[in-house]
């Protein structure tokens, strides 16, 4: 009977394993994805504040433009979207760097 259990519950055990390695490795490249677009978010406020220097061929005009297509997109975090709505960039850069942080530059 243990063995008719086992056998029977196997296949189940197995499925959800997988279920749980798909759901994670989802979330994991979720988690890249969203680590690199405040990569770039953030470089783009360092440029815009000053902190570092503009590619080669850009514009302070493209960085605005992105920097107000990310204001709008669904994934911005609200109080992101917030500061980025209102062009409070340099309050925008210090919740990337610390979003627990009071934010009262």
């Amino acid at each position: 009977m243990l063995n008719i259990l086992i056998q029977g519950t196997l296949p189940i055990k197995i499925t959800l394993l997988l279920q749980c390695a798909i759901k994670f490795a989802d979330f994991t490249s979720g988690a890249f994805i969203f680590a690199m677009y405040l990569e770039q978010l953030k470089t783009d406020l360092e440029r815009i504040a000053g902190k570092c220097e503009m590619k080669s061929g850009e514009t302070m005009t493209q960085v605005l433009a992105r920097l107000d297509t990310n204001a709008h997109l669904e994934s911005t975090p609200a109080k992101l979207k917030h500061y980025l709505l209102q062009r409070s960039y340099i309050k925008a850069l210090a919740w990337i760097e610390d979003p627990r942080a009071p934010h009262q530059v």
